[in-house]
């Protein structure tokens, strides 16, 4: 896909900080999010396999041939729907989907000043249980040493 197809575009702009981070996530998981990113953010309800894999690839940098995003989605019980227009597949995220997605989002732990111990037991379970990417939001962190 070129660089300025409305595709590309319209996924390259759209807001998914409320969904999890894709790189973790497993193959069927990454197609669940590019479904639900196209349906909540990104203005595109249904998408065929080459347009998830192309979105993956052209986007994000994952490469997910359309062939097993076909796979994928015809294994899918009730969390992505198929419809036939023009002869080609095409799929969106139905709610069980984007709730099992949404499910993983990040967790936000916000430690009040008044019960700062309990909060930061709280923060270690967190990160213990973290693998892939983490990002701190802290006030009160200064970039000198």
């Amino acid at each position: 896909m070129p660089p300025d197809d409305p595709l590309v575009v319209a996924f390259r702009y759209a807001d998914a900080s409320e969904f999890p981070a894709l790189a973790p996530l497993s193959d069927r998981e990454r197609v669940l999010w590019v479904l639900a990113v196209g349906k909540e953010k990104a203005g595109r309800v249904w998408l065929t396999p080459g347009e998830i894999s192309e979105i993956l690839r052209d986007v994000f940098g994952f490469h997910l041939p359309w062939q097993r995003v076909q796979a994928l989605v015809a294994a899918e019980r009730g969390t992505i729907s198929t419809s036939r227009k023009g002869g080609r597949r095409r799929h969106q995220v139905m709610q069980p989907g984007l709730d099992e997605l949404l499910a993983k989002g990040p967790e936000v732990v916000f430690i009040e000043p008044d019960k700062a111990l309990s909060g930061l037991r709280s923060a270690e379970a967190v990160l213990q249980s973290l693998e892939g990417v983490l990002r701190f939001c802290d006030p009160y962190v200064e970039s000198s040493s």
